[in-house]
Protein backbone atom coordinates (compact mmCIF):
# COMPACT_ATOMS: atom_id res chain seq x y z
CA UNK A 1 0.00 0.00 0.00
CA UNK A 2 3.08 2.53 1.01
CA UNK A 3 4.89 1.38 -2.38
CA UNK A 4 1.48 2.24 -4.41
CA UNK A 5 1.13 5.80 -2.73
CA UNK A 6 4.75 6.76 -3.15
CA UNK A 7 4.24 6.18 -6.70
CA UNK A 8 1.24 7.84 -6.98
CA UNK A 9 2.78 10.83 -5.74
CA UNK A 10 5.87 10.45 -7.79
CA UNK A 11 7.52 11.01 -4.66
CA UNK A 12 11.29 11.69 -5.64
CA UNK A 13 13.06 12.11 -1.56
CA UNK A 14 12.25 9.97 1.46
CA UNK A 15 12.82 10.52 5.12
CA UNK A 16 12.31 8.25 7.47
CA UNK A 17 12.91 8.67 11.36
CA UNK A 18 13.71 5.80 14.59
CA UNK A 19 14.20 2.03 13.74
CA UNK A 20 10.67 0.42 12.42
CA UNK A 21 9.70 3.48 9.67
CA UNK A 22 13.49 3.18 8.50
CA UNK A 23 12.82 -0.68 7.56
CA UNK A 24 9.26 -0.17 6.60
CA UNK A 25 10.49 3.15 4.30
CA UNK A 26 13.70 0.98 3.04
CA UNK A 27 11.43 -2.04 1.73
CA UNK A 28 8.66 0.23 0.41
CA UNK A 29 11.28 1.99 -1.82
CA UNK A 30 13.62 -0.63 -3.12
CA UNK A 31 13.69 -0.31 -6.94
CA UNK A 32 12.78 3.28 -6.88
CA UNK A 33 14.40 5.96 -8.57
CA UNK A 34 14.41 8.16 -5.18
CA UNK A 35 16.89 9.82 -2.62
CA UNK A 36 16.40 8.23 1.06
CA UNK A 37 17.65 9.50 3.64
CA UNK A 38 16.87 8.70 7.74
CA UNK A 39 17.83 10.65 10.74
CA UNK A 40 19.77 9.12 13.51
CA UNK A 41 18.93 9.33 17.08
CA UNK A 42 20.85 5.82 17.97
CA UNK A 43 18.77 4.92 20.93
CA UNK A 44 16.22 2.24 20.74
CA UNK A 45 18.79 0.27 18.91
CA UNK A 46 21.09 0.55 22.24
CA UNK A 47 19.08 -0.01 25.12
CA UNK A 48 19.11 -3.95 25.22
CA UNK A 49 22.88 -3.99 23.69
CA UNK A 50 25.01 -1.63 22.44
CA UNK A 51 27.29 -3.46 20.28
CA UNK A 52 24.26 -5.57 18.62
CA UNK A 53 22.95 -1.93 18.40
CA UNK A 54 25.50 -0.83 16.41
CA UNK A 55 25.40 -3.31 14.24
CA UNK A 56 22.05 -3.32 13.70
CA UNK A 57 22.14 0.69 12.37
CA UNK A 58 25.29 0.18 10.22
CA UNK A 59 23.44 -2.92 8.76
CA UNK A 60 20.20 -0.78 8.42
CA UNK A 61 22.59 2.53 6.62
CA UNK A 62 23.58 -0.35 3.98
CA UNK A 63 20.21 -2.16 3.44
CA UNK A 64 18.71 1.25 3.04
CA UNK A 65 20.79 2.47 0.18
CA UNK A 66 20.74 5.95 1.95
CA UNK A 67 21.96 9.49 -0.07
CA UNK A 68 22.76 10.68 3.30
CA UNK A 69 22.57 9.73 7.22
CA UNK A 70 21.70 12.43 9.13
CA UNK A 71 22.76 12.82 12.87
CA UNK A 72 21.80 14.81 15.80
CA UNK A 73 25.38 14.76 17.30
CA UNK A 74 29.50 14.19 16.21
CA UNK A 75 29.23 10.79 18.49
CA UNK A 76 25.70 9.84 16.52
CA UNK A 77 28.29 10.04 13.33
CA UNK A 78 30.89 8.23 14.41
CA UNK A 79 28.31 5.10 15.64
CA UNK A 80 26.83 5.48 12.10
CA UNK A 81 29.99 5.67 10.05
CA UNK A 82 31.47 1.96 10.43
CA UNK A 83 30.31 0.71 6.43
CA UNK A 84 28.85 4.18 4.99
CA UNK A 85 31.82 6.29 6.16
CA UNK A 86 31.71 9.95 5.92
CA UNK A 87 30.67 10.19 3.04
CA UNK A 88 26.98 8.84 3.71
CA UNK A 89 26.48 10.96 6.88
CA UNK A 90 25.85 14.36 8.24
CA UNK A 91 25.75 16.05 11.35
CA UNK A 92 23.07 18.78 11.68
CA UNK A 93 22.90 20.42 15.21
CA UNK A 94 19.16 21.79 16.19
CA UNK A 95 19.23 25.33 18.00
CA UNK A 96 16.97 28.26 18.90
CA UNK A 97 17.56 32.05 19.27
CA UNK A 98 15.92 34.08 21.94
CA UNK A 99 16.48 37.96 23.12
CA UNK A 100 14.20 39.34 25.42
CA UNK A 101 12.38 36.78 26.80
CA UNK A 102 9.12 38.07 27.74
CA UNK A 103 8.15 35.58 30.12
CA UNK A 104 11.45 36.31 32.60
CA UNK A 105 9.97 40.36 32.83
CA UNK A 106 6.34 39.08 33.94
CA UNK A 107 4.86 40.02 37.45
CA UNK A 108 5.19 37.02 39.84
CA UNK A 109 1.53 36.17 41.27
CA UNK A 110 2.99 33.80 43.70
CA UNK A 111 1.72 30.63 41.77
CA UNK A 112 4.25 28.49 40.50
CA UNK A 113 2.65 27.09 37.00
CA UNK A 114 4.39 24.34 35.55
CA UNK A 115 3.93 22.39 32.69
CA UNK A 116 4.70 19.12 30.95
CA UNK A 117 3.54 19.03 27.32
CA UNK A 118 3.80 15.99 24.86
CA UNK A 119 2.49 12.62 23.88
CA UNK A 120 1.48 10.75 26.69
CA UNK A 121 3.49 7.61 26.43
CA UNK A 122 6.08 5.32 28.11
CA UNK A 123 9.24 7.46 26.50
CA UNK A 124 7.52 10.84 27.55
CA UNK A 125 8.32 9.78 31.25
CA UNK A 126 4.93 11.55 32.68
CA UNK A 127 3.85 8.49 34.53
CA UNK A 128 7.69 8.75 36.24
CA UNK A 129 7.47 11.77 37.05
CA UNK A 130 3.64 11.83 38.63
CA UNK A 131 4.82 8.69 40.71
CA UNK A 132 7.92 10.32 42.13
CA UNK A 133 5.73 13.47 43.18
CA UNK A 134 2.82 11.05 44.56
CA UNK A 135 6.10 9.61 46.82
CA UNK A 136 7.38 12.86 48.26
CA UNK A 137 4.03 14.48 48.73
CA UNK A 138 1.93 12.61 50.51
CA UNK A 139 -1.43 15.63 49.77
CA UNK A 140 -1.65 17.93 47.31
CA UNK A 141 -1.72 20.92 49.13
CA UNK A 142 2.36 20.11 50.18
CA UNK A 143 2.58 20.67 46.42
CA UNK A 144 4.88 23.91 46.00
CA UNK A 145 3.61 24.50 42.32
CA UNK A 146 0.66 23.34 40.21
CA UNK A 147 1.38 21.07 37.72
CA UNK A 148 -0.63 21.04 34.41
CA UNK A 149 -0.13 18.04 31.68
CA UNK A 150 -0.86 19.16 28.06
CA UNK A 151 -1.32 16.14 25.74
CA UNK A 152 -3.22 12.59 24.98
CA UNK A 153 -1.67 8.87 24.32
CA UNK A 154 -1.31 5.20 25.40
CA UNK A 155 -0.48 6.30 29.34
CA UNK A 156 -4.19 8.45 29.18
CA UNK A 157 -5.36 6.40 31.66
CA UNK A 158 -2.92 5.38 34.25
CA UNK A 159 -1.91 9.36 34.32
CA UNK A 160 -5.91 9.36 35.49
CA UNK A 161 -5.12 7.03 38.51
CA UNK A 162 -2.36 8.16 39.32
CA UNK A 163 -3.61 11.54 39.64
CA UNK A 164 -6.53 11.03 41.51
CA UNK A 165 -6.98 12.86 44.62
CA UNK A 166 -4.30 15.51 43.48
CA UNK A 167 -6.68 17.13 41.37
CA UNK A 168 -6.18 20.26 43.34
CA UNK A 169 -2.57 20.17 42.09
CA UNK A 170 -2.09 18.62 39.26
CA UNK A 171 -4.28 19.32 36.48
CA UNK A 172 -4.99 17.07 32.89
CA UNK A 173 -5.52 19.39 30.23
CA UNK A 174 -5.65 16.74 27.24
CA UNK A 175 -5.03 17.92 23.75
CA UNK A 176 -4.30 22.07 23.20
CA UNK A 177 -3.80 23.17 19.78
CA UNK A 178 -3.21 26.95 20.43
CA UNK A 179 0.14 26.90 21.82
CA UNK A 180 -0.07 30.67 22.74
CA UNK A 181 -2.71 29.67 25.30
CA UNK A 182 -0.69 26.62 26.36
CA UNK A 183 2.23 28.60 27.31
CA UNK A 184 0.57 31.63 28.35
CA UNK A 185 -0.41 30.37 31.70
CA UNK A 186 3.35 28.51 32.41
CA UNK A 187 5.90 29.26 34.49
CA UNK A 188 8.33 26.82 34.11
CA UNK A 189 8.24 23.30 31.47
CA UNK A 190 9.94 20.31 32.32
CA UNK A 191 10.70 17.42 29.68
CA UNK A 192 11.06 14.37 31.79
CA UNK A 193 11.37 11.91 28.40
CA UNK A 194 13.19 8.97 29.04
CA UNK A 195 15.05 9.69 25.90
CA UNK A 196 14.97 12.49 23.45
CA UNK A 197 16.60 14.30 21.30
CA UNK A 198 16.47 17.99 20.76
CA UNK A 199 12.79 18.58 21.97
CA UNK A 200 10.49 20.45 19.88
CA UNK A 201 8.51 21.72 23.49
CA UNK A 202 12.03 22.61 24.76
CA UNK A 203 12.18 25.32 21.43
CA UNK A 204 8.97 25.95 21.50
CA UNK A 205 9.11 27.26 25.61
CA UNK A 206 12.38 29.00 24.85
CA UNK A 207 11.40 30.61 22.13
CA UNK A 208 8.78 32.35 24.39
CA UNK A 209 11.10 32.94 27.20
CA UNK A 210 9.86 30.43 29.58
CA UNK A 211 12.56 28.54 31.28
CA UNK A 212 12.61 24.33 31.09
CA UNK A 213 14.15 21.57 33.27
CA UNK A 214 15.24 18.30 31.53
CA UNK A 215 17.60 15.05 32.50
CA UNK A 216 20.81 14.06 31.07
CA UNK A 217 19.42 11.21 29.36
CA UNK A 218 20.07 10.54 25.54
CA UNK A 219 18.61 10.61 22.05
Amino acid sequence: CLRLRLKEFGAEVIHTHCEFPDIIGAFASRGMKVRRFRTSHNEVYYQLNRAVGLMAENVMNCFGRYSRVICISNRTEKNNGWLVGKKKTHVIYNGVFAATPPSLTKEWDGVLNVGIVGRVSPQKGQIEFIQKLRERYSEPEQMPFHLHLYGSGTDDLAIQELTSGFESRIHGHGIELEQNKLYDGLDLVIIPSLFEGMSSVMLEAVGRGIGFVSFPVSG
